[in-house]
């Protein structure tokens, strides 16, 4: 007599090949190989993007390039005042979180930009945990989840800012979406539609596992970060001008947006680089002195990475002198 062998449910199966893989996949990516190939692939795309940028400066000439460079010393005074305004408006926005002496965490907030823009996107977060656990006293999962908010606030303030200028842009004309409209399918649209109100369902129902903080507090903090995002984006339009008054402010609106995109890109390495090599083609498309241009955000580019490593060497040494001093 034989026993018939109870069948698998197939289901069952589908979820532990699922789990094995997800094992499988955390395995890799907490490995030094999955580590190695991250920091290769950082490389590997800053070096194309900085040989895209070389390759453009190029074909504009150095020596044009050079004797386009900013002269104005409006200029410089304005980015000193766009380089602080984020560590500033973070001291005010942790400040409605946590306790801690101002000076101290503004030191902590230039090094997590550092952090952020020189190495890897959210290597700053992470950064930013390490000195919050000693420095604030409160749990490691209240810090995270305080970040973790944060974090969600200011992308919806970047977002909604592109979206509203990417609205006026072309409600008023001043970039054509006919062309590429054209292109697509309606097919496509209705489907991004869909996606994205499945997404707003889904963010709305799991809300309270995605966002902790109280509605006041939030409040207060989206306040602080739209009012830096204004101010900040301002100063830089206002930068631009300094060199180039002829230039329109429609134009410079259309830089502020591709700037804003750019930045909200994940795990983009060379953030600034990429900037300058789009900042280059639009200048291209929209008819401005591509030489002046290049100048410009060049200048911004190594003025922004100068100081960042100048100030991180500063507070290295200090913190090493610090600790032979207790010592």
């Amino acid at each position: 007599m034989t026993v018939d062998s109870p069948e698998r449910d197939p289901n069952t199966s589908d979820i532990s090949r699922l789990k094995r893989a997800i094992r499988t996949f955390q395995a890799f990516r907490s490995s030094p190989r999955a580590d190695s190939m991250a920091k290769w692939g950082q490389r590997i795309i800053t070096a194309l993007i900085l040989g895209i940028v070389t390759y453009q400066l190029f074909e504009i000439g150095w020596a044009e390039v050079f004797r386009n460079l900013p002269d104005q010393p409006l200029f410089y005074l304005l980015f000193l005042f766009l380089f602080v305004s984020l560590p500033i408006a973070e001291v005010l926005i942790y400040r409605q979180l946590w306790t801690f002496r101002a000076l101290e965490a503004f030191k902590v907030f230039i090094l997590k930009r550092f952090y952020n823009e020189e190495f890897v996107g959210y290597s700053g977060e992470f950064y930013l945990f390490t000195w919050a656990r000693k420095a604030t006293g409160l749990g490691e999962k209240q810090i995270l989840k305080d970040i973790r908010d944060s974090s969600i606030l200011s992308a919806i303030t970047s977002n909604s800012v592109a979206l509203f200028l990417i609205a006026i842009l072309l409600g008023s004309g001043i970039v054509d979406p006919g062309p590429w409209l054209e292109r697509v399918d309606l097919f496509y649209l209705a489907a991004m539609g869909l996606v994205l109100f499945l997404a707003g369902v889904l963010l709305y129902t799991f809300r309270s596992y995605l966002f902790s903080l109280p509605v006041k507090t939030a409040a207060s903090i989206f306040a602080i970060y739209m009012g830096r995002f204004l101010i900040h984006n301002a100063l830089m339009i206002l930068q631009w001008m300094v060199v180039l008054p002829l230039i329109p402010l429609s134009t410079w609106l259309v830089y502020v947006t591709v700037d804003i995109v750019i930045k909200r890109i994940p795990f983009l390495p060379g953030k600034e680089l990429a900037f300058v090599w789009a900042g280059i083609e639009l200048s291209k498309v929209l008819n401005v002195a591509t030489a002046e241009v290049a100048g410009m955000l060049l200048v911004q580019s190594v003025l922004n990475k100068l100081v960042h490593v100048l100030l991180f060497l500063l507070f290295q040494a200090r913190g090493k002198g610090n600790d032979k001093g207790r010592g």
